[in-house]
């Protein structure tokens, strides 16, 4: 019964784990996505400080220095994308998802 419970407790601990990493990765996604709205928009956004404060509070011992440079790359590379048509367009886009 014991070994049954510890081994109900570890697998619950993963999946909180895999949960919180997923969520941590979503959040510096979104992050790193609006500062790149605003380095090729020239504006500020107010879910940029939003986001970034997340970041700080609840994935600070979550993501990796190797983590986040992926991440980031990540959403340089789909900004990249986003701004092959209309940069007019592209940043109405950023400013609606992120203010």
């Amino acid at each position: 019964m014991k070994a049954l419970f510890s081994a109900i407790l570890t697998v619950a601990v993963i999946g909180s784990s895999q949960m919180a990493m997923a969520n941590c990765q979503d959040i510096a996604r979104d992050l790193y996505t609006a500062q790149g709205y605003q380095q090729r928009c020239a504006y500020q956004l107010k879910q940029t400080k939003v986001l970034s404060d997340k970041l700080k509070q609840e994935c600070a011992q979550n993501l990796s220095g190797a983590d986040k440079n992926k991440l980031l790359n990540e959403a340089n590379q789909q900004l990249d994308q986003v701004f092959k048509g209309s940069k007019k367009d592209s940043c109405e886009a950023g400013q609606k998802k992120y203010n």
